[in-house]
């Protein structure tokens, strides 16, 4: 504190605070933010749990969270106050397996890839050795049939092969179509997402 009690320029009459950390004995000069408030740590990220986030309004300026949790469905999100970053990639599974009838054709795994950036099916034909299924990826804009093109080459598979593919194009949908030649067929195929 200014030593001079009776400063006539009361705009010049500064004090310093400071606080001493109970567990170290040490004297930290007391911060505060550009409006003046105190602020009550200098560490930035301090990890908390909580079961119910409606502590107060959060300020863009001078706030910022980093949530993980399994399930992002907590309330409609607004441009106008809400603002989210990627932190951590996800990901995203999915399988499904089918017998497929002599000459006949299926389509597995349907998916909305538009939200990930990376996609990968892997399929695996379950039948026996002397059973053959031909294996294409196909990639549409809107989930209807007449959209569906192949996106890369068209695989033969014996019993027991393992085929992978990836979206080359960009677009909305892919899936897996099978087709079964001469004998009846087990087909099973995997899906992984990445964001």
């Amino acid at each position: 504190m200014n030593n001079l009690i009776s400063n006539k320029n009361p705009k010049q009459l500064f004090m310093t605070g400071y606080g001493k950390s109970v567990s170290d004995n040490v004297l930290t000069s007391i911060a505060t933010d550009d409006a003046g408030r105190m602020i009550l740590s200098n560490e930035l990220n301090i990890d908390t749990e909580a079961n119910d986030l409606d502590i107060r309004p959060l300020n863009w300026g001078y706030d910022s969270a980093t949530i993980t949790i399994p399930s992002t469905d907590i309330r409609s999100l607004s441009g106008n106050r809400d603002a989210a970053n990627l932190a951590q990639q996800s990901f995203v599974e999915a399988n499904q397996s089918a017998t497929i009838a002599i000459l006949s054709t299926i389509n597995l795994v349907t998916r909305d890839i538009s939200q990930y950036s990376r996609n990968t099916f892997l399929v695996r034909n379950t039948s026996g050795i002397s059973v053959s299924v031909n294996v294409s990826l196909q990639i549409a804009p809107i989930n209807n049939d007449a959209y569906y093109i192949n996106d890369g080459s068209s695989y033969s598979l014996i019993g027991g092969d393992i085929a992978v593919f990836q979206p080359t194009q960009l677009l909305r949908y892919a899936r897996i179509r099978v087709s079964a030649l001469l004998a009846l067929a087990n087909i099973t195929v995997y899906y992984f997402g990445q964001t």
